[in-house]
């Protein structure tokens, strides 16, 4: 499900971005200094901060989410991934935030239908997986909790 062209993806917005800092910074950067040299210092200084905080307000309202995930799609692509064949019980409804980081769907497993112990698989909501069903069997490969892809088995 995940391939490199994501992870391409994700970087040329990224880089898109801080291109588009970059050249706001400069705008700031050179009224600044302007404002310093023919007004006053104190001027140029207050819109040189300004430039600044809005530099990092940008980038972290909408550089810092795509970084996050450009770094979850890394270790999605290089870490070790393994094969579970699971019954789902219950599917979550609405994205939740999880791990600090990202939102992802809670996907709530079991090994057999008889066993006790239940598992919470993470299935991330901006890439488009097939629907799963409560009730199915399921062949998942993971990375640790994260489904990266997923297949159904019929019995």
């Amino acid at each position: 499900m995940y391939t490199e062209d994501d992870l391409k993806s994700v970087k040329r917005q990224i880089r898109s971005l801080l291109i588009k800092i970059a050249i706001l910074f400069a705008i700031f950067l050179t009224i600044s200094l302007l404002l310093a040299n023919n007004l006053s210092n104190p001027i140029g200084l207050i819109i040189l901060v300004v430039g600044l905080c809005i530099c990092e307000f940008i980038w972290g309202i909408y550089g810092k989410p795509v970084a996050t995930y450009k770094k979850f799609l890394q270790e999605i692509l290089t870490g070790r991934k393994r094969q579970q064949r699971n019954y789902v019980i219950d599917v979550g409804s609405e994205p939740v935030y999880k791990d600090n980081e990202l939102f992802y769907y809670e996907i709530l497993v079991k090994e057999d239908r008889e066993d006790e112990m239940e598992q919470m698989l993470l299935q991330d909501t901006n890439k488009t997986f097939p629907s799963i069903e409560k009730g199915s069997w399921y062949e998942f490969t993971l990375y640790q909790n994260y489904i990266v892809d997923l297949e159904e088995i019929y019995t």
